[in-house]
């Protein structure tokens, strides 16, 4: 009876801990890429935090696995979030030199005012929208 229930305890353990080690190979380079733990230290820690309770390890090894894959998947939008704002900022500023360009091209902007702006400053510190702004006053 104890061998059946030994036997039983593993096999529903392998059943819940399954998804959790059986992650795609591309998560787990993201975990490590992030700096989160690898399926194999999840597995490691929980074994040696539950033993020999079985389904206890399952448990924990699918609780953690699921907790880096929230983490790794928050951290990954938060990166999106900030390549899209940079590209919004990146539209802005295209679209502000490209009005400064038309508008000295069409005289409404002086190019001497131009000149005065941007005199003295390297070009890495101009914000060409805060120049159009300048310009615009």
């Amino acid at each position: 009876m104890t061998q059946h229930a030994s036997t039983a305890v593993k096999m529903a353990a392998l059943a819940l801990a399954a998804p959790a080690l059986l992650l795609p190979m591309k998560a787990a380079a993201q975990q490590m890429a992030l700096g989160g733990p690898t399926t194999d230290e999840i597995v490691a820690v929980c074994s040696r935090a539950h033993r020999p309770n079985q389904g206890a390890i399952a448990e924990c090894i699918v609780r953690r696995g699921g907790e880096e894959n929230q983490r790794a998947a928050a951290e990954a939008s938060k990166r999106a979030d900030v390549q899209s704002a940079r590209a919004d900022a990146g539209e802005e500023r295209v679209s502000c030199a490209n009005q400064i360009k038309t508008g000295v091209g069409n005289g409404a902007f002086k190019a001497e005012r131009l000149k005065e702006i941007l005199a003295g400053r390297p070009a890495k510190d101009v914000d060409l929208c805060k120049v159009l702004a300048q310009l615009k006053s």
